[in-house]
């Protein structure tokens, strides 16, 4: 606790940056490394990188996967951020979103300087789903932990308005969660007597939760403001297995622009119950099918491709054969 508090100046693998620039500098020498890229958070690899790029004369590529400021802010942190990316010739950021907040805050780097490489998904071609359904019911699913914004009772509030007003049955629905409820979802069940929706299940490994999501009607796909920069990883797996996602975000988010980019689903408001109960209803209501096209801008193959475009550019043409 101490050390975090106090001594780790950019986060708390901060001790590792003197005896891994050693290190660095051996193999940048005995291996005639020609380009480094650093990935962050943890942002003490981004400047382990920018020394051993100063001394060395390499060039240096910095990979956002969140952003500095978000992952530990401080004024000196702030300022080491900005003399390790002065040094990088590419950044490459996994959101546009999240680069267009980079530059807005620092004045000194140049677009030219910055790339977008999202995450991925690969093409899942033969998939065995398997079914959740107890009779004739639409199925949402969810796999994977509710923290911030991210609650069942997102869904749970519309829903029962729906059951209210007599426009849905307990029976039409059940919701399948992979994972467990945070305590504000169950007492949400327990006082309005909803606990017939809900069926919670253990984790379960990726291979097997890929024919799960496969199998279920809708795919819940909750992020909130505190995360608007970011695209849940949770998003790819939905592609690979082409089923409906039901997405609530802020209109301001990375999720939005991402669900406006790809026919594979509906796109809420996280903030508005009005315009969730407006989905749902679609979504339970209707067979409309989803044609998933943009999403091959997302395949892995692709994404790769894009990657070494920006590699090729930072290294002279006799390197570029390598690659």
């Amino acid at each position: 606790r101490l050390w975090w508090s106090y001594l780790s100046v950019v986060d708390e693998y901060s001790g590792w940056i003197l005896p891994a620039t050693l290190k660095g500098l051996k193999i940048v020498h005995g291996q005639r490394i020609d380009l480094i890229i650093a990935t962050g958070p943890p942002f003490s690899s981004a400047v382990l990188a920018s020394i051993l790029s100063r001394i060395t004369g390499k060039k240096l590529i910095l990979d956002y996967r969140d952003p500095w400021p978000t992952f530990r802010w401080n004024k000196l942190n702030r300022v080491i951020e900005k003399w390790a990316t002065r040094r990088a010739s590419a950044i490459v950021f996994c959101t546009d979103i999240m680069m267009q907040r980079f530059l807005d805050a620092n004045d000194t780097i140049s677009p030219e300087q910055t790339h977008v490489i999202t995450n991925g998904h690969d093409e899942i071609k033969s998939v065995v789903p398997i079914s959740l359904k107890n009779g004739k019911e639409k199925t949402i699913l969810y796999a994977g932990n509710f923290y911030g914004q991210r609650c069942l009772t997102l869904i749970l509030e519309p829903l029962r308005a729906l059951i209210d007003e007599g426009s849905l049955a307990l029976s039409d629905i059940t919701i399948h969660v992979f994972g467990s409820l945070i305590d504000e979802d169950q007492k949400f069940l327990e006082k309005h007597n909803l606990w017939k929706l809900v069926e919670v299940h253990d984790f379960v490994d990726h291979s097997t939760i890929i024919k799960y999501m496969k199998g279920a009607d809708v795919l819940f796909l909750p992020s909130g403001s505190d995360v608007s920069y970011a695209l849940p990883f949770k998003a790819f797996d939905y592609l690979s297995v082409k089923r409906p996602i039901l997405a609530l975000t802020p209109p301001e988010s990375a999720l939005s622009d991402f669900m406006k980019s790809v026919d594979c689903g509906v796109l809420a408001d996280i903030n508005s119950p009005e315009e969730i109960k407006k989905c749902l209803s679609g979504l339970i209501h209707s067979n409309k099918t989803y044609s998933f096209a943009g999403s091959d801008r997302y395949l892995w193959s692709d994404l790769a491709k894009k990657y070494s475009l920006i590699l090729a550019g930072q290294l002279d043409k006799e390197d570029v054969v390598d690659l």
